[in-house]
């Protein structure tokens, strides 16, 4: 069955190291970086950098193996990009089923036109009590939120009013202190004139953006007022249909409880008539 072997072939095969060639790649790819995007130049590269780094210079192979047996080298490079591209698909279709289960439950949450413009904040009081919510990251929840709410008002025919930033009204309220000292420096009266213009432009733009908030605060309001409510009528539904049940179990009884009387009143009925001996 098996070809004999000779006995320097015997030696030469003990004395050989125990690390294989496709061994040593392993232990160069262990300390890289290697992702489903690393093409076979990097993958080289890195392979390179960590045997400079790990490997003695007079142990080092990697050169011999590229120059003797590339085609090894490849097929052990594209077995790693094999593994990550499934790896990195497996989590791409995890990922999506989290934001279909998230985008469902937006939309069970918000699908009226009032529930345009609802903020961040009072959406996250309604849904950080489901799994949907709690198995995505935060950054992920108010891009999805946001983006679900711009589809919506899209869907109604409204517009989207964009939410106040504390940013922009801080660089607006410094932008209009420093055209207002360098008019009064240059004009004068004018220059308090337009201080006095744009003070009353920031102060409609403060009302507007406090009346949004107030609409929006209203809206949300109304909502868990809805959901109240439907919650009451559930449990009054609820309350009706158990007494329901409970009145017919009581009327089939007295039924039964009517047939056994009559049943027993023909029964003595039936002795009167039968002969006595």
């Amino acid at each position: 069955l098996f070809a004999p072997v000779s006995r320097s072939r015997f030696f030469s095969l003990l004395s050989r190291p125990r690390s294989s060639p496709n061994q040593y790649l392993r232990d160069l790819a262990a300390d890289m970086a290697f992702t489903h995007e690393t093409t076979f130049e990097e993958y080289l590269k890195g392979l390179e950098t960590v045997e400079a780094e790990k490997v003695d210079e007079e142990k080092r192979k990697l050169a011999g193996l590229v120059k003797s047996a590339e085609v090894h080298v490849r097929l052990y490079y594209e077995e790693l990009h094999t593994k990550e591209v499934a790896i990195y698909e497996d989590e791409q279709r995890s990922r999506k089923r989290r934001e279909e289960r998230y985008h469902h439950l937006l939309e069970d949450y918000y699908y009226r036109s009032d529930h345009i413009g609802i903020s961040w904040k009072d959406a996250e009081y309604d849904l950080r009590r489901h799994s949907a919510y709690a198995d995505l990251k935060d950054a992920d929840r108010q891009r999805l939120f946001h983006e679900y709410m711009e589809s919506l008002a899209r869907k109604m025919g409204k517009k989207l009013k964009p939410a106040a930033r504390d940013d922009g009204v801080a660089s607006e309220a410094s932008d209009t202190n420093g055209g207002s000292a360098g008019a009064a420096a240059e004009e004068g009266e004018e220059g308090e004139v337009g201080t006095a213009t744009k003070s009353g432009e920031k102060s409609t733009l403060e009302d507007g953006e406090e009346g949004e908030e107030d609409e929006r605060e209203e809206s949300s309001r109304r909502k868990r007022q809805d959901d109240d409510e439907r919650d009451e009528r559930g449990e009054r539904d609820e309350d009706r249909k158990r007494r329901k049940e409970k009145k017919a179990k009581k009327e089939k009884k007295s039924r039964r409880r009517s047939r056994s009387e009559e049943g027993e009143e023909q029964d003595e009925i039936d002795d009167r008539k039968r002969p006595r001996m």
